[in-house]
């Protein structure tokens, strides 16, 4: 059955932003009692989201960057939750339509559970249905022709899976990362254990949703369907524990055809959850001051609890490196390699292709932004970055790597301090001499070839491949890398 379509009316404020309201009788309603400038403003009811109005008729009527099938550098996930109060019901539907119609799902049941999911999610300052809604758009591209996923995607089991997985990936999020919940022995942790404990959360509730009779529209599905759709979902969304970060790049493809369905499936939705540095760098700058400010009211809460902060950055009192810097060695040593090898998996996926270059591209601009950035005398950072300076630019880099690490370790990426110096020291210096052209273009290795151990590159015709990113000593014994 397919949702009645209401009919929609744009209008245009002063500041001529478009804005799309239902003239369904609940907001007719709710109109009248308001006055013309509020009215203006006025955005989607809950009744109208779950019953009367179709959003899958909305893309239409949004601008070319709110819509899902905009660009990579184009799309701006920031900008849709201005034009409407449900960003992640707009694009879930829209993302689900085409293979819920070839499946033969209820339209219906799936925007009521869009919309199910998304009044789950907690107003953090990042883990939002803003930041959600990106990843739903970057994750459904990726399943188009030019995608790198679209050769598994062809079974529409496995399509709906990884949209259905990128939709429910953070549902509940409590704006804390896994290392404070074991800390702090909170009650996601002790339920779900010390291993991935938030990603488990996030699959539980998917499970409890998806059984309500009113939500569950994958009820039309055969048992195995079903099956296989509930397991390939968990597989991608514990995934996304971020302490497994480095294994994606280095991990090699699966043989078993079974296994590598579950690999890209997972690759595809791990490159979709930092899909906003992928983006314009006025739209991934933002994410990046949202994802600061939700880092330190954990480090504030840690503080009320009398923790051990779990990394510089969460501590809104100490200063740090300018954030250019900071941003500039974190994409280049956790981001690049990922989609390095991400361009490996997907044969040379034109997408991904179209992803390196807006990365390099947002690395450059942090890299401007870290030569003609000036610091206002009355302030901490800036009496501490002016005494680094007069100390000498070691100190200052050292700074500026504890500022990358606190950012990694904020995410829950797990690694060596010592390797986070040596890998973005690289990758920064790799980042300014090449030209993005070439390095894109260029056939790569099973994994990044940052370096070649010495030893490795004298006896065996392949880089060492031995979780040996850094550019100092090799982890498999002294033998010296060639970089």
């Amino acid at each position: 059955m397919r949702l009645c379509c209401k009919k929609a009316v744009h209008i245009v404020d002063c500041t001529l932003r478009y804005r799309s309201v239902s003239t369904v009788p609940e907001i007719e309603r709710e109109k009248a009692t308001k006055d013309e400038s509020s009215s203006a403003t006025a955005r989607f009811s809950p009744e109208a989201a779950m019953l009367k109005e179709d959003f899958f008729d909305l893309q239409s009527q949004l601008p070319r960057s709110c819509r899902l099938i905009a660009q990579i550098n184009y799309f701006d996930a920031l900008k849709l939750s201005k034009l409407t109060k449900y960003p992640l019901t707009v694009i879930s539907v829209a993302a689900l339509r085409q293979v819920a119609v070839q499946l033969g799902l209820p339209l219906e049941k799936v925007q009521k559970f869009s919309f199910a999911v998304e009044q789950k999610m907690n107003d953090n300052c990042y883990h939002n249905a803003i930041h959600v809604s990106d990843v739903v758009q970057s994750t459904y591209i990726q399943t188009l022709t030019a995608g790198p996923i679209c050769d598994i995607c062809q079974d529409p089991i496995v399509k709906l899976s990884v949209i259905l997985a990128a939709i429910v990936h953070d549902v509940g999020h409590p704006g804390y990362n896994n290392a404070f919940l074991v800390a702090s022995r909170h009650s996601i942790a002790r339920k779900h254990g010390d291993l991935a404990p938030a990603e488990h959360m996030h699959f539980e509730i998917f499970q409890k949703l998806i059984q309500q009779p009113e939500l569950n529209f994958l009820e039309c599905l055969t048992s195995e369907q079903h099956t296989s759709v509930i397991a390939l979902v968990k597989h991608a969304v514990l995934a996304t524990d971020m302490s497994n970060h480095l294994e994606f790049v280095y991990r090699l493809e699966p043989i078993d055809s079974e296994k590598y369905v579950l690999f890209k499936l997972a690759f595809a939705l791990k490159v979709a959850d930092m899909s906003h540095s992928m983006r314009s760098f006025s739209v991934h700058n933002k994410f990046v001051d949202m994802l600061k400010e939700e880092f330190r009211k954990q480090g504030d809460r840690e503080r009320e609890l009398r923790l051990q902060v779990t990394s510089g950055m969460m501590n809104r009192y100490e200063a740090y490196a300018d954030v250019a810097e900071s941003q500039i060695h974190f994409l280049s040593a956790f981001i690049s390699p990922l989609l390095e090898r991400w361009h490996t998996v997907s044969n040379g996926s034109h997408l991904v292709k179209q992803m390196q270059m807006c990365l390099l591209e947002n690395i450059r601009m942090w890299r401007m932004l870290s030569e003609k950035q000036e610091y206002s005398n009355d302030s901490a950072a800036s009496n501490v970055v002016n005494s680094m300076q007069k100390i000498g630019d070691t100190s200052m880099q050292k700074l500026q790597r504890r500022f990358t690490f606190s950012f990694a370790t904020g995410l829950g990426i797990q690694i060596d301090s010592h390797k986070v110096i040596h890998t973005a020291d690289g990758y920064n210096k790799a980042t300014t001499q090449l030209d993005p052209q070439t390095s894109i273009g260029k056939k790569r290795q099973t994994a990044p070839q940052i370096g070649q151990c010495e030893f490795t590159a004298l006896h065996k015709p392949v880089p060492c491949v031995s979780k040996c990113y850094s550019l100092g000593n090799c982890i498999n014994g002294s033998h010296k890398q060639i970089s």
